[in-house]
């Protein structure tokens, strides 16, 4: 389907809806071999898989941050296959307003069971089809914040200059050796 935005004016920034647009998922299909812009799987191998070297313009059918004012962002998910001199890579895009990256990351986790032919758990199937209705109750209309909430308090607080974001932001790859996770998933189970 589609994510609309319904009720949007200058004062009021809507409701997003998913309506159904399509009869069949968007996927797409791009052939690399030849483009002398993609990466082979051994260059994105060697250099272990760095961001930098996945670029949207060739990887992904919709950019992560718009810059085409036009472009139709409003699919709900878009998966492309990307076939490059080695292998394959797998764009998976959710859009935001329906999927958050976790929710994301768990389709992606499942669409690789799928595809190996591994059952789904009963756990998994349990908590993939959880009624949103029920997860987290809402509140009902009788209810007020108390006059000193912490959340309606407003702060005052001025940043200094060393508290501003860096001006250039930009994606990075980090990458931890194996020693490294394991000595800080020991920390954080505090088996040190």
């Amino acid at each position: 389907g589609k994510v609309i935005n319904q009720g949007k004016t200058e004062v009021n920034s809507g409701v997003f809806k998913i309506k159904h647009g399509w009869d069949t998922p968007r996927l797409f299909v791009k052939d690399h071999r030849d483009n002398v812009r993609a990466p082979t799987m051994q260059s994105l191998s060697e250099a272990r898989f760095p961001v930098s070297m996945l670029p949207e313009s060739i990887f992904s059918p919709i950019n992560v941050l718009p810059t085409d004012p036009d472009q139709d962002r409003s699919p709900v998910f878009v998966v492309q296959i990307n076939r490059i001199e080695g292998g394959l890579l797998l764009a998976i895009i959710g859009n935001h307003q329906a999927l958050d990256g976790t929710g994301q990351e768990q389709l992606s986790y499942l669409l690789n069971k799928a595809c190996n032919g591994l059952p789904f758990s009963e756990d998994e199937l349990r908590i993939g089809n959880l009624s949103r209705s029920t997860i987290v109750m809402p509140l009902d209309d009788s209810w007020q914040p108390s006059p000193n909430s912490r959340y309606l308090k407003i702060q005052q607080k001025v940043a200094t200059v060393d508290e501003l974001p860096p001006t250039n932001p930009r994606w990075v790859t980090i990458s931890f050796s194996g020693e490294a996770l394991s000595m800080l998933k020991a920390k954080a189970n505090n088996e040190i």
